[in-house]
């Protein structure tokens, strides 16, 4: 071989040992760090679902709480709204100016603790998926009669005009008590929020084979920010008017899980100072459709 020629490198025995030590050590303690870190996250995740359980356990007691209280105040309740009627009727005999008047007052804040408390029930139904829809087909302007009826006499004490426009009578194939829930609600939020001498108006149309009901009010409007809020439980966006109203937020909530029985939507179009439409629709079958009103888009989902 010639001198100038070059050989190529061969590692002895005892270099290519130690190059083998060193990986298996690297391996070793990379394997070791990786174990240490499913370890970490076994125990996260053991942590994780233990809190899981926690706070399904705590839902459950909270909801089996909410009915448990909610049965026992209504009962109560009943007596006192039943008791009051009676004395209310003069059937035990007559009462003077003053006594009727404390006894209407009486009456009037019983009847909000049985709302709330019937509200209350709802909730915890809603919450086990237990809020049962039971449909019938029923004349749906009578039901909107009836619930314009009871509300008259509220709007009346601040001087709102309170009308409805249906062209004609509709069957709707629905929950009539339920709707009725749905219509009273949302008639009485427009009334609670508009101000004295302002209007709420409800307009009831079929449109793309749905039966869609609106409630147009005058009140002061509600932000864009607030209104992916409004059908959240035991959400008020201003506490100042929840005072001068009353409310515990609950009532959209449960108008939401109604409509949605019904396979259903509802929704609200709203700007600040410029009043608020609630609208909820429910889906007609053959047998329901024939109201017909002109569609008016803009407030329409």
């Amino acid at each position: 071989m010639n001198e100038t020629e070059s050989t190529p490198y061969e590692p002895d025995k005892r270099t290519l040992q130690a190059v083998n030590s060193e990986l298996e050590t690297r391996v070793a303690e990379r394997t070791r760090r990786l174990q240490e870190a499913h370890d970490r996250l076994a125990e996260q995740n053991e942590e994780l679902s233990r809190a899981y359980q926690e706070i399904q356990r705590a839902e459950q007691y909270k909801d089996e709480f909410l009915s448990v209280i909610s049965h026992e105040l209504r009962t109560p309740l009943n007596y006192i709204t039943g008791f009051g009627s009676l004395l209310q009727d003069e059937v035990a005999g007559p009462m003077n100016a003053m006594q009727t008047e404390y006894l209407g007052k009486m009456l009037e804040g019983a009847d909000r603790m049985l709302a709330l408390v019937n509200d209350l029930l709802d909730v915890a139904k809603i919450q086990a998926g237990h809020l049962d829809i039971a449909p019938r087909t029923i004349p749906y302007g009578d039901l909107l009669d009836e619930v314009l009826d009871t509300m008259r006499p509220f709007a009346e004490k601040k001087a709102i005009q309170l009308t409805v426009r249906v062209d004609a009578p509709v069957t709707a194939e629905i929950d009539g008590p339920r709707v009725e829930q749905v219509l009273t609600n949302l008639l009485s939020n427009a009334i609670k929020f508009t101000p004295d001498h302002g209007s709420v108006t409800i307009r009831a149309y079929e449109h793309d084979r749905e039966l869609v009901t609106q409630v147009i009010d005058t009140g002061r409007g509600i932000a864009a920010k607030d209104i992916p809020y409004l059908f959240t439980r035991f959400k008020q966006l201003d506490m100042s008017m929840t005072r001068e109203a009353g409310g515990v937020g609950l009532g959209l909530a449960i108008c939401k899980a109604i409509v949605e029985g019904h396979r259903g939507t509802i929704g609200v179009l709203s700007h600040p100072g410029e009043g608020s439409t609630f609208w909820f629709s429910l889906p007609l079958t053959a047998a329901t459709e024939g109201l017909r009103l002109p569609p008016k888009p803009e407030i329409l989902p």
